[in-house]
Parts: structure tokens; sequence; C-alpha cells
């Protein structure tokens, strides 16, 4: 099952990169052009919003089940030093929850607001900032504290 879950945690961060990305450059030109905002960037919205939320509940599916994880916390004093274990058993968790906090936020706050441009300037500053926070915390091929291969198959 852990299997299972890694490879869907690895295929689905890819949609929800595009569809963040997509949906915050489609904002920035809303919030630019004074384009009116439509059903189809309400529905934008959302859908990045769902799968940052299905993202997070495959990423703590594969934390739950995860040796490295279950190895941080049972020897959080010996492996405090240990860059990947503790990339996996703290830091990626914790950054990644946030990012998807700060989507949920985007897209509420986006609601909230009564002009179009607003609304468009809201979706682009939060989506801009979880891009940054997704960013520094995906474990890249070449990142020195805990690298992985661009996809799991």
């Amino acid at each position: 099952m852990f299997i299972l879950f890694l490879t869907l945690h690895s295929f689905v961060r890819w949609i929800l990169l595009l569809f963040l990305i997509y949906t915050t450059i489609k904002a920035y030109a809303g919030w630019k052009s004074g384009k009116e905002f439509s059903e189809a960037d309400r529905w934008l919205g959302h859908w990045t919003n769902t799968f940052a939320q299905v993202q997070l509940t495959l990423g703590i599916l594969v934390f739950v089940k995860s040796a490295l994880a279950k190895y941080f916390w049972a020897n959080l004093n010996e492996v405090a030093l240990d860059s990947e274990a503790t990339f996996f058993g703290l830091f990626h968790m914790v950054g990644m929850a946030l990012a998807v906090t700060v989507i949920s936020i985007a897209v509420g706050s986006s609601k909230r607001q009564k002009e179009d441009q607003a609304k468009f300037k809201k979706l682009f500053q939060w989506f801009l900032l979880a891009i940054i926070i997704i960013l520094i915390f995906i474990p890249w091929p070449f990142s020195p504290l805990a690298s992985r291969p661009w996809i799991r198959l």
C-alpha cells in the first residue's frame, strides 16, 4: 500500500504544480488586464485547492506508512543531524501542510472579495506564496537535503 500511495503522491504533485502555476498566471493576467472574474476562474481556483487537498492527504498517508518518518520520530535525538531523515520526518510535511493552508486561504479570501480585480489579486498573491513554499520543500533530485527522482514509477 505504501508504494501505491508514494507513486500517486509523486504523480499528483505534478498535476498540482501545473494547476497552481497556470492558475497563478491566469490570476496575474486577470488582475492586470481588468478582466471579469468568471465562473471558469472560480472553478480553476476550486480545483487547484482540491488537488492540493488530495496531495496533502496522499502525503499524510505516505508519511504515516514511511519507515523513514517512523525512524526519525523513534530516534529523534540520534537522527537530528541526518538531513534526509529530518527533511522527510519534519520539514517536508510541515512545509507542504503550510503550502496547502496558503492555497485554501487564497481561494477563501478570493471568494470574499467584492471586486473582480481584488479576487484575482488575492489568488495571485497567495498562490505565488504557495508556489514558493512548495518549491522549497519538494525533494528535488539535486537537493542537498533529500534527493528523490523526478517521478516514481
